[in-house]
Parts: structure tokens; C-alpha cells; sequence
């Protein structure tokens, strides 16, 4: 759901449901008189559709939001983080000389009304971990996910997805019959995996895959 004023974008929210998006959008600006969008906001939401679908990597939208002054320090910080990187909440507040500063950038992620436009999916915990998300931490995932340029590969009627860089420990899980391994650290984009058995490699690295547990359409914008 997007909303904004003649100014600009104030509210990009993602959920399942538009009771939700409503009532969150209610908590946000609770004096807010609600009217239909205009043509203006239609474009600029369609600006987020091709977003989502990665028809664009640049957001360049104007912003009405309120704000403390330091939540605007670390709202740019992250509109700085470019398209496909990510950032440790460490990292920025060391870029804006906040020592041990990192759980109030993760507060300010937190209170960020404009999804997408602030990106703030972009920052992560300093072991690589996701950190929160506002609208969910599989969202998240798959904002990255689409950012850093997954390949989706199909095998007899078992579909995978391939990450281009995945950080964090490595784990292990079964999934029916097949196992599938998480490496902690895998790097690149263009890799031309042979697909045989569960263990596959590209030279001397190895390559995780995943089944696709949901939908790959991500939000519908309304």
C-alpha cells in the first residue's frame, strides 16, 4: 500500500492483507484525512511495481515523512547503500560516528514508513545475520534475494533458486528426500551449475540451492 501528499511519498507498507495495511497506515498519521490516490501517486507507485520486478534498481522518489533528525541521518545512510549491497547496523553508525550505536540504527530501520524507497532491507546484523524487518524477515529475504540476482532453475518438477551471496553459518536441513546445504559465505553471479545430484560445484565452489516455499510474487501494490 502506498500513500502520500502533494509532496510525496509518506507510507510504503507490505502485508498480506489490506485490513492490515489500513489500520497500519491509520497508526502512522491517525489525524490523516484518506481520499483516493491521485495520478501522481499511481505513478509513483508504479514506479514500485517495476521495483519488485526488477524492471528498476534506482528509487528515486520524493519523500513526506516525519522525522527526528538523527532517524533522517540514518534513513540516508541506507538510500546511500547501493542496489544489490548490504550494510551491518554497525557499519552505519560508525559512518555516522555513533559508537556502539548500532541498536538505534536498528530502531530507526524499525520506525522507517516508506519501504523500499529507504531501503532498509539493506541492513543486517554484523554476523551476516537478516536483523528485523518491518514486514517480515521472509520479505526481506526475497528483497535481497532479488537485489543480489537469483536464478531460478528447474529440475524435473523440482524448482531451486540460486543466491548470489549468502552469509551466516552453515546449516543443514532435509526437505523430503533431498538435502540441501547452506554454505556460511558463497560470492558471484554468473555461475553455470551442472545440475545432477544434491552436490553441485562450479570449479572449486560449491553452490547452495533451496526450494521455493512461496510465492514469487512478493507484494501486490495497491
Amino acid at each position: 500500500m502506498t500513500a502520500g501528499t502533494s509532496n510525496g511519498l509518506s507510507f510504503v507498507a507490505l502485508d498480506d492483507h489490506d485490513a492490515a495495511l489500513l489500520a497500519a497506515l491509520q497508526a502512522e498519521y491517525p489525524t490523516a484525512t484518506l481520499s483516493p490516490a491521485t495520478d501522481t501517486l499511481e505513478a509513483w507507485s508504479q514506479t514500485l511495481v517495476a521495483f519488485l520486478t526488477g524492471a528498476v534498481q534506482d528509487i528515486a522518489l520524493p519523500l513526506d515523512i516525519p522525522g527526528t533528525p538523527f532517524q533522517w541521518r540514518v534513513w540516508r545512510a541506507l538510500q546511500a547503500i547501493p542496489y544489490g549491497a548490504t550494510s551491518s547496523y554497525g557499519e552505519i553508525a560508525s559512518a555516522l560516528q555513533m559508537k556502539n550505536g548500532a541498536r538505534a540504527v536498528g530502531h530507526a530501520c524499525a520506525t522507517n514508513p516508506v519501504s523500499l524507497v529507504i531501503p532498509c532491507h539493506r541492513a543486517q546484523r554484523s554476523d551476516g545475520g537478516l536483523g528485523g524487518f518491518r514486514w517480515g524477515l521472509w520479505r526481506k529475504e526475497r528483497l535481497l534475494g532479488l537485489e543480489i540476482g537469483d536464478r531460478r532453475l528447474e529440475t524435473g518438477d523440482r524448482r531451486f533458486v540460486e543466491i548470489g551471496e549468502i552469509r551466516g553459518r552453515e546449516r543443514r536441513f532435509e526437505t523430503g528426500d533431498w538435502r540441501f546445504v547452506e554454505i556460511g559465505e558463497i560470492r558471484g553471479r554468473e555461475r553455470r551449475p551442472e545440475i545432477g545430484d544434491r552436490r553441485l560445484k562450479t570449479g572449486d565452489l560449491k553452490l547452495q540451492f533451496t526450494q521455493l516455499p512461496f510465492s514469487t510474487n512478493l507484494v501486490s501494490i495497491l
